[in-house]
C-alpha cells in the first residue's frame, strides 16, 4: 500500500459571502493530491494554521475541533485496519470518513460504489458459468485483448462502469485497424457479444451501472463457408510442395487434407490419437473438442495412406496421430499452400470441413441427417446448409414416389 498523508487547512482563498472560509481536509493518495471538505466553515481570522486547529476564542471551536479529531482518528484506523487485513485502500472510502461517515457506513458505501475491473468481471461470469474448454479459452483471450487495449488506450486497467460509447468505438477501432493483426468484423464482434455478457451478468450480480450495450449494434461480417471445388481440392492434393519447403508446410497440407476427408475440426485434428481408430483403419470414434459429442467417420483409402505414413514416421507419448502445429501458424501456411496450388481462396483450417461437408451434399446421395452424423452437429439444421437440391432433383424426388403410389 502506498504512503497516504493528510493535513487540514483553510480554504481562505475562497471565503463564504458570511466571511467564513470552509475547512478541508487535504489528502496525498497513490502520488495524487485530493481536497475533502470536511462540512465545517470558521472566520479566517481563527483558524490556527501551524496547529491545524479553530482558536478557542472562536465560540464553537472546541466542538468543530472535537469533530475534525474524530474523523481523523477514523482515517487512521480504517488505514490499520486495511494494513492488518492485506485489502486493497479505496479512495471513495477515505473521502466518506472524512466526510463523517462511520467505518461501516463508508464499507458500506464503499461496496456499492466499488465496480469491478473487466478482468474482474469476466473472470467473475467465467467462474460462475459452467462452459467448455473451448468457449472458456475464447473468454480468457478476450480478456488479454481488452487488457492490452486498456493499456494502450487508458494506461490502466478500466472498471466497467467506465465502458460508454466511446468506449466500445474506440475498442472496435483498436480491433479493426490498429492492432498488429488487424480482427474481421466477425472476430470483433465475438469480442463485443462475450464482453456484453460479463457486463450484463455484474448488472445482474447488482452493480449500478447503466448497460452500455441497450442502443449499441454490434456489426456482424458476411458468413464465408468457403470450400474447394473438387478440381481446387484435388490440385491442391497434387501440387509439388519445393524440397526447399520447410517441415510444417507439409504438415500443413496433410492435416487439412485429412479434415478434408473426414470433415474434423482443427481441435479434433490435434486431439486425434491411434486409440481413436479401430485396428483395421477403417474408421475412427471419438468425443470432439467444441461440442462433447460422439462422431463416427469411416476413413478413406487417402486419408488411411496420412494415417500409414504418420504411424510410420511419428507417434508422441500421448499417442497423437499428428505433430503439433499452432492454428494460427498453420493458417499462415495454408495461405502459401494456396498461392503453390493457384487458387485465390482463403484457406483456414475450417475450409477443410466445409469442403468435406459440401462434397457430401453435391452427391445428392446423403441426406441431412447422415451429414450431421458424420460432421457430429447439435442440430440437423446446421447440415442442411449442405443440401443444394435443384428443380431437377426435386422433380425427379417427386416423380419416384408418385410412380410407386
Amino acid at each position: 500500500m502506498g504512503k497516504i498523508s493528510k493535513k487540514i487547512i483553510l480554504r481562505d482563498d475562497f471565503p463564504k459571502k458570511d466571511g467564513t472560509a470552509r475547512i478541508d481536509y487535504l489528502i496525498y493518495f497513490e502520488g495524487r493530491k485530493y481536497r475533502v471538505y470536511s462540512g465545517k466553515s470558521v472566520e479566517p481570522k481563527y483558524w490556527r494554521h501551524e496547529l491545524e486547529c479553530v482558536d478557542k476564542k472562536c465560540d464553537n471551536a472546541a466542538e468543530i475541533n472535537q469533530e475534525l479529531q474524530k474523523s481523523l482518528a477514523e482515517f487512521d484506523s480504517l488505514i490499520k485496519r486495511k494494513n492488518i487485513l492485506g485489502e486493497k485502500l479505496e479512495l471513495d472510502e477515505l473521502k466518506s470518513i472524512l466526510k463523517g461517515s462511520s467505518l461501516d457506513k463508508a464499507k458500506r458505501q464503499s461496496e456499492i460504489k466499488k465496480h469491478p475491473l473487466i478482468s474482474e468481471a469476466i473472470d467473475n461470469y467465467v467462474n460462475f458459468k459452467e462452459m467448455k474448454p473451448g468457449s472458456k479459452t475464447n473468454y480468457m483471450i478476450t480478456k488479454r485483448v481488452l487488457l492490452d487495449f486498456c493499456q494502450m488506450k487508458y494506461k490502466k486497467e478500466m472498471t466497467i462502469d467506465k465502458i460508454d460509447f466511446e468506449f466500445l468505438e474506440r475498442l472496435k477501432k483498436y480491433l479493426r485497424e490498429e492492432r498488429d493483426i488487424p480482427n474481421q468484423l466477425n472476430t470483433i464482434a465475438k469480442r463485443f457479444k462475450l464482453l456484453k455478457t460479463a457486463v450484463r451478468y455484474s448488472i445482474k450480480s447488482g452493480y449500478k451501472i447503466e448497460d452500455p450495450f441497450v442502443d449499441y449494434p454490434i456489426e456482424h461480417g458476411k458468413s464465408k463457408d468457403i470450400a474447394l471445388t473438387v478440381i481446387e481440392y484435388e490440385q491442391l492434393c497434387h501440387t509439388e510442395i519445393p524440397k526447399s519447403a520447410c517441415a510444417s508446410l507439409r504438415l500443413a497440407r496433410d492435416i487439412f487434407v485429412f479434415c478434408c476427408e473426414t470433415g474434423l475440426r482443427y481441435s479434433d485434428a490435434m486431439d486425434l490419437s491411434w486409440e481413436h481408430i479401430n485396428s483395421k483403419m477403417t474408421a475412427f470414434e471419438k468425443i470432439q473438442i467444441k461440442t462433447t459429442r460422439k462422431v463416427f467417420v469411416p476413413i478413406s483409402k487417402r486419408a488411411e495412406v496420412l494415417l500409414k505414413a504418420y504411424k510410420r514416421r511419428y507417434e508422441d507419448a500421448q499417442g497423437h496421430v499428428f505433430p503439433r502445429i499452432d492454428n494460427q501458424v498453420m493458417n499462415r501456411y495454408l495461405k502459401e499452400l494456396a498461392i503453390l496450388c493457384g487458387t485465390n481462396k482463403n484457406l483456414t483450417t475450417h475450409v477443410a470441413r466445409h469442403t468435406f461437408g459440401t462434397r457430401l451434399g453435391a452427391t445428392g446421395k446423403v441426406s441431412a441427417f447422415e451429414i450431421c452424423d458424420l460432421m457430429g452437429h447439435s442440430d440437423v439444421h446446421m447440415s442442411q446448409k449442405y443440401i443444394n437440391l435443384s428443380k431437377d432433383d426435386l422433380m425427379n424426388t417427386m416423380n419416384r414416389v408418385w410412380g410407386k403410389i
